[in-house]
C-alpha cells in the first residue's frame, strides 16, 4: 500500500512540475499587443463618433485565452461629455468585453464579438429638476447649475 502511495505521489508531483512549465498557448507579447491595438481602437472609434468627447480613459484592460486560437478581452473605459444645451458635464464610464480569433494571416486576430456590459453616469455638476414648473411646456429640460464636483 506504501508503494502505491509514494507512486502516486511522484506521479503527481511530476505532472504538476509539467504544468507548471509548459508553454503558455499564446504568449505574453500577443496579450500585450492586443490590449494595445483594442484600446487604441476604442479611443479612435469614441473620437470619430463623437468629436465632443473629452478625457479618453482606459480605465482597465486584460485579456483570457480562450482555447489555442481564441482571446476574451475585458475592458473598462470612461469620458467626459457635455449635456445637450448646456455647459454642464457628464463623465460616462463603459465597461464591456470583446472576443478576438486567430486570422490565418500571421500576427493577425479578427474581432469576433465587441459588447458593452454596464454603463454608469455621473454628473460632475449637479443637475436640478424643478417639479413645480408650468403645466403648459410639455417638455423637460433639466438647469444646470456650476458648482463643485460631485464626489463618490
Amino acid at each position: 500500500m506504501r508503494f502505491f502511495g509514494f507512486i502516486f505521489f511522484v506521479g503527481l508531483l511530476t505532472w504538476t512540475w509539467s504544468v507548471m512549465h509548459a508553454s503558455p498557448r499564446i504568449s505574453f507579447e500577443t496579450h500585450a499587443g492586443i490590449q494595445e491595438e483594442l484600446a487604441a481602437t476604442i479611443i479612435g472609434i469614441l473620437q470619430k463618433n463623437k468629436p465632443s468627447i473629452t478625457q479618453i480613459n482606459i480605465d482597465k484592460m486584460w485579456t483570457e485565452t480562450l482555447g489555442d486560437d481564441g482571446v476574451k478581452a475585458h475592458f473598462v473605459y470612461s469620458f467626459s461629455d457635455s449635456l445637450d444645451g448646456s455647459q454642464g458635464l457628464v463623465r460616462s464610464t463603459l465597461q464591456g468585453e470583446a472576443v478576438l480569433k486567430k486570422s490565418e494571416i500571421e500576427n493577425q486576430w479578427d474581432l469576433q464579438n465587441f459588447k458593452t456590459t454596464q454603463n454608469n453616469v455621473i454628473f460632475e455638476e449637479p443637475m436640478y429638476i424643478n417639479p413645480n414648473r408650468e403645466e403648459e411646456t410639455d417638455s423637460v429640460t433639466p438647469t444646470t447649475v456650476p458648482s463643485e464636483p460631485a464626489t463618490n
